[in-house]
């Protein structure tokens, strides 16, 4: 594997779609109903989305992306651990999701059509985006390079792309993202950025981090009473840098940008 990329291939894209308009969210993610209560009972109080989210959030905060209320597009919607935060703060921003129930909530909650329905890997939007953000996402899809292209076509000049994906060359995280969900794409650094160096795109920051390990108790319950905690309190649940031979999910943040060489 020369890129040092993993990947295990689904049925069909069809298959994908399907899975993703209904039974990811009906049957993966209920699992973590006890959760999902708790991050939005901490997101109405303190008005911030789960604690890595908000890491990022700070990362292009700090990197000077947020100053200028830029255009944002949020590519699939996740638990909606987002919304409030960055309703109250960012105007310009919009979303593509795949279920079309979240869709017609979200539409609802923001009186607007504010998300467009669909697999980005099939549709084509028309407008431009100062800040493409992807957090955990680039490794569901399967046809990587219409991905890149549609990325490419949806992104203003001098403005960026932020990709959040397991870092798969921690043994620990690869088969976490193997297992444990239903991941078709592996990423080490090498693979992410030769995926989108040979898209036309450089990299301008790169990091990663370990997510610290928050079950104190044996007992589920108490470990989501903890991470509520910590929400409340906005104290981080990760640690940048280490080594990714140790046990723990690492997160490899990318921020890429066009080349100047490339002409749309």
């Amino acid at each position: 594997m020369d890129n040092d990329i993993y990947f295990c291939e689904p049925e069909s894209k069809e298959f994908i779609s399907s899975f993703y308009q209904k039974e990811y969210w009906d049957n993966f993610w209920s699992k973590r109903l006890v959760t999902n209560i708790l991050y939005k009972m901490a997101i109405w109080i303190v008005k911030i989305p789960d604690l890595l989210n908000y890491r990022n959030f700070q990362v292009l905060k700090r990197l000077g992306y947020l100053n200028k209320n830029p255009k944002i597009l949020e590519i699939w919607i996740w638990e909606w651990k987002n919304l409030t935060y960055l309703k109250k703060l960012w105007y310009n921003i919009l979303w593509v999701e795949m279920d079309p129930e979240n869709v017609k909530k979200i539409n609802t909650l923001f009186n607007k059509e504010v998300v467009f329905q669909g697999n980005y890997e099939d549709i084509k939007l028309e407008w431009k985006y100062d800040i493409i953000y992807m957090r955990h996402v680039l490794e569901h899809f399967l046809d990587l390079e219409y991905v890149i292209n549609n990325l490419k076509n949806n992104l203003n000049e001098w403005w960026i792309v932020f990709i959040d994906v397991p870092f798969c060359e921690s043994d620990y995280t690869l088969k976490w993202s193997i297992f444990e969900h239903p991941h078709i794409y592996h990423f080490t650094k090498k693979s992410l950025n030769n995926l989108f160096e040979e898209g036309n795109f450089q990299n301008i920051y790169m990091e990663y981090y370990v997510r610290r390990n928050l079950n104190i108790s044996r007992f589920n319950f108490i470990n989501k009473i903890y991470v509520f905690i910590l929400m409340m309190l906005k104290l981080p649940s990760y640690k940048t840098g280490g080594n990714v031979q140790e046990n723990g999910i690492y997160d490899l943040i990318w921020i890429f940008k066009l080349k100047e060489t490339w002409k749309k």
